[in-house]
């Protein structure tokens, strides 16, 4: 038996109400997976730690306040310079010493000390994929990249023979402060910093938020927020 089809012309408002029902039920789809995988990781930070999840990852639901932008879900409500809040990506970058971009990223995650790991495993595949086998002599990212396991990460990792991340931030025209002054400890050799200064701009891959860096200061001097 033939099967009957039925042509209707649908009013153009009813097409665009269907298309932005069908939206809604992705977003709403997407941000429910969302969530399960956030408290899936969760619980396998807990149990690695020896601590049992209190809830089943598989009940969670998006909170409240969660949203998804239509037009471009990988991007996220961000907390910018601007004391403000855009939609957003956090972009990502490592330079060698010739400032030649290396690698680079865009994340859906504001908190830049969380792309550390990922943007080295990233660096050295591009490396060994151009051939490029030498370990890389200094590793170096601001204070927005500082924390405990990052510092781990770097020194474990064999093919970066040094690593130097900033702990802190200077305010605008704070300056240095001067070392505390004493009796020198025997046998502690001081270097003066030049050398220091010229061997980690010869030698290193910055790891930035897309920031400027001059090799004159050591520390960025033009940066901008990765909105696009």
């Amino acid at each position: 038996m033939a099967a009957t089809v039925v042509v209707t012309n649908f009013p153009l408002s009813w097409l665009v109400a269907m298309a932005r029902l069908q939206k809604t039920r992705e977003a709403k789809a997407a941000l429910e997976k969302q969530a399960r995988q956030k408290a899936a990781d969760h619980a396998a930070k807990l149990e690695s730690k020896g601590q049992t999840p209190r809830t089943d990852s598989g009940d969670a639901v998006p909170k409240p306040k969660d949203q998804r932008n239509f037009t471009d879900p990988e991007s996220k409500i961000m907390k910018t310079s601007n004391k403000g809040f855009d939609q957003c990506g956090n972009a990502q970058a490592v330079a060698n010493e010739d400032q030649i971009i290396v690698s680079a990223d865009v994340t859906d995650q504001a908190n830049d000390s969380r792309q550390v790991e990922p943007m080295v495993a990233q660096t050295l595949e591009n490396l060994d994929t151009i051939g490029v086998t030498e370990n890389i002599g200094a590793f170096t990212a601001d204070a927005g990249y500082f924390s405990e396991d990052n510092v781990t990460t770097l020194e474990a990792n064999q093919r970066i023979e040094a690593a130097y991340i900033a702990t802190g931030r200077l305010k605008h025209h704070e300056q240095v402060p001067d070392a505390p002054k004493g009796q020198q400890r025997e046998g502690l050799v001081v270097l003066p910093a030049e050398p220091i200064a010229d061997f980690v701009i010869r030698h290193a891959f910055w790891l930035m938020d897309t920031s400027l860096f001059s090799s004159e200061t050591l520390r960025p001097n033009l940066g901008f927020d990765c909105l696009f």
